[in-house]
């Protein structure tokens, strides 16, 4: 299985957003033009976040390893979590998968995670967001299968 997300416009409007914390600032599409780097970005500025980016189903199989790419941008350090949920379902996510450490910085910047799936299925792969105030920019999202 290979999962490529460019976040494009298109691709990001096929993503679910959640205001988990109800405060009306939550994951939007944006083109930072000067750094290139258009995508799902989060601005809390002015908030705290607590809110996340769930994709459609995509097919996981079980027992088999996968490496998780992000590309990102921020004007700020914090962790971003990654989920493997059941029909959207957050209160009881099949899989935790981990959480990566994002840090400040001007340009485009990779970071990977590796996670091995329990039992297979289709899963949404939702990406939590938590900061008292930042923003971020998440570019590229890839999944595929094989050793890290």
């Amino acid at each position: 299985m290979t999962y490529s997300c460019e976040f494009s416009q298109e691709e990001f409007d096929k993503w679910t957003i959640v205001d988990a914390n109800e405060d009306d600032v939550k994951w939007q599409w944006f083109n930072l033009s000067w750094a290139k780097a258009d995508g799902a970005y989060f601005i809390a500025d002015r908030t705290p976040a607590d809110d996340y980016i769930v994709s459609h189903p995509i097919e996981f199989e079980s027992g088999a390893t996968y490496k998780l790419s992000l590309s990102h941008i921020a004007n700020g350090n914090h962790n971003l979590g990654f989920l493997l949920l059941a029909d959207y379902g957050l209160e009881t996510p099949v899989q935790e998968i981990g959480e990566i450490e994002v840090s400040r910085g001007w340009e485009v910047a990779e970071k990977e995670i590796t996670f091995t799936v329990a039992s297979g299925g289709d899963y949404n792969l939702a990406i939590h967001f938590i900061a008292r105030h930042n923003y971020f920019a998440a570019q590229r999202c890839h999944a595929f299968s094989g050793s890290p």
